[in-house]
């Protein structure tokens, strides 16, 4: 199983509470997502 896979779940159960999270969490959560993604992107474009 890559990373990318194992993160999912972990992704998933955020995204889940991510409306319980106070504004600045949301915030950075959704950040270190997007980070992450690009990171994967990058990763299956090479």
């Amino acid at each position: 199983m890559s990373d990318e896979e194992k993160g999912l779940p972990g992704l998933t159960d955020a995204l889940a509470n991510l409306a319980e999270l106070p504004l600045e969490e949301q915030v950075n959560l959704l950040k270190e997502i997007q980070t992450k993604l690009s990171e994967a992107l990058t990763t299956v474009g090479h």
